[in-house]
């Protein structure tokens, strides 16, 4: 274990705080300069298709959510995120 008190602990706290500094100074340059990271959100046509059928049949009042998930034999989370995703895009 390094600790502060020692020459050792006090080299490491310093460099491993500077190399946060630097990463957090990258992610701040890409955010200002408008650019995001990370996987493009969408879905495939199959997928769309899919989760307007679950927003029909939530729309209709008749299903639940954890019926419409098992008849469309996908996750209760999946089903709430692409009633989501349909409901965003059709505003």
């Amino acid at each position: 274990i390094l600790l502060p008190q020692t020459k050792t602990g006090v080299l490491w706290l310093g460099m491993t705080g500077a190399l946060c500094l630097g990463m957090g100074g990258v992610v701040w340059v890409g955010i200002s300069r408008g650019k995001k990271g990370g996987r493009p959100s969408g879905l495939s046509p199959e997928k769309l298709q899919l989760a307007m059928t679950a927003l029909d049949l939530h729309d209709t009042g008749k299903y639940s959510i954890l019926e419409i998930s098992k008849r469309l034999q996908i996750p209760i989370a999946t089903c709430y995120r692409y009633i989501k995703i349909v409901k965003e895009s059709k505003v």
